[in-house]
């Protein structure tokens, strides 16, 4: 029903809300994931440019939409360049571990991590 889209907008609002409410990044682990994977493709690129490009998509997309948000909000969501090489350095050993089970499951004799 109408009633029912028209709540269910509402809580995205209240999330959003709460998410530019934080005083760190308030993104969960999953969406850093995220973040990290597309991340990869600029490749050589800079975690400080990184952190300007989470910065403009969310202030473009926040624009928008319609919903306000400074600056100092801004700037205390966004993932810092620590928590951005920590994430490619998980996502990097994850990767490692799920190439390494999958040799395990083909019967591999040896493997040699240099």
């Amino acid at each position: 029903s109408d009633l029912t889209k028209l709540i269910q907008k509402a809580e995205i609002v209240k999330k959003l809300d709460s998410f530019f409410s934080s005083n760190q990044s308030a993104f969960s682990p999953q969406a850093l994931r995220i973040l990290t994977m597309f991340g990869l493709s600029n490749m050589g690129g800079s975690d400080e440019g990184m952190e300007m490009l989470i910065a403009g998509v969310l202030k473009a997309l926040c624009h928008d939409i319609g919903f306000k948000v400074d600056s100092t909000k801004l700037g205390k969501v966004v993932p810092s360049r620590r928590t951005i090489a920590r994430q490619e350095k998980n996502l990097m050993v994850d990767c490692l571990l799920h190439a390494v089970q999958e040799m395990t499951k083909d019967q591999i004799k040896y493997l040699f991590l240099i």
